[in-house]
């Protein structure tokens, strides 16, 4: 029965053993297999924060390329902007140019008429006070005077815009010099006073004799366009 007892009771603690060694493999393997699974879940964990992390910084990356093409387009087009206005700016000041050079043309054109026109009044005058019968020579000179009249009539709006020289003078020929405000030689920038005195007479225009022409005609002699330069001849 002791030996019955006893093997009895090895037997129990045999058992116990393996019961106890069971669990703890079993404790272990449980264990082993929580430690793989979170070491699992930390790989997940770190495989989706790499990918959440090359998401961003792949959006960020085509965030900052699209700002780029839209800034470098942007650029594109204010330059763009800028040339066409540049050339509309140089056509622009083509087209002035060219406008002032027509205008200028034109007035320079409109002078030579009137220089020329007055030229033949003076001239016609001249023969028709040398003969003053002839009738065809006063005929001649009254339709010189037409001729002048009707190109002044012509040139009327233009000639408005016309200026003199900066002096004044006699109603009446001799055309002596009453005033000298300032006359701006050719060449130079300043107008100067001491160029013709007061008393000087106006004799010819242009090379256009003043005794036979009238005081409007004189003025209209002298006077031109801004900027351009008419010839006068003083007897002191």
């Amino acid at each position: 029965k002791e030996e019955e007892e006893r093997k009895k009771k090895e037997e129990e603690e045999r058992k116990l053993k393996e019961e106890q060694e069971r669990k703890r493999k079993e404790e272990e393997e449980a264990e082993r297999l929580r430690k793989e699974e979170e070491e699992r879940a930390k790989k997940e964990e770190a495989e989706r924060l790499r990918k959440e992390q090359e998401e961003r910084l792949r959006k960020e990356k085509e965030e900052k390329a699209r700002i780029q093409a839209e800034l470098e387009a942007a650029d594109a087009k204010r330059r763009a902007e800028e040339e066409e206005r540049a050339r509309l700016q140089k056509e622009r000041e083509e087209q002035e140019r060219e406008r002032k050079r027509l205008l200028a043309e034109e007035e320079r054109k409109a002078r030579e008429e009137e220089d020329r026109l007055l030229r033949e009044v003076a001239a016609a005058r001249e023969a028709a006070a040398a003969q003053a019968r002839d009738q065809k020579l006063r005929q001649e000179a009254e339709a010189a005077e037409q001729r002048m009249r009707d190109g002044q009539a012509a040139t009327r709006q233009r000639r408005e815009r016309w200026k003199g020289v900066g002096m004044r003078i006699q109603e009446e020929y001799p055309y002596r010099v009453m005033e000298v405000q300032g006359i701006l030689a050719e060449g130079e920038e300043k107008p100067r006073t001491d160029l013709i005195l007061e008393n000087d007479e106006l004799t010819a225009v242009n090379e256009i004799p003043t005794a036979r022409l009238t005081l409007d005609e004189v003025k209209s002699l002298v006077q031109g366009p801004p900027g351009t330069c008419v010839g006068l001849e003083f007897q002191r």
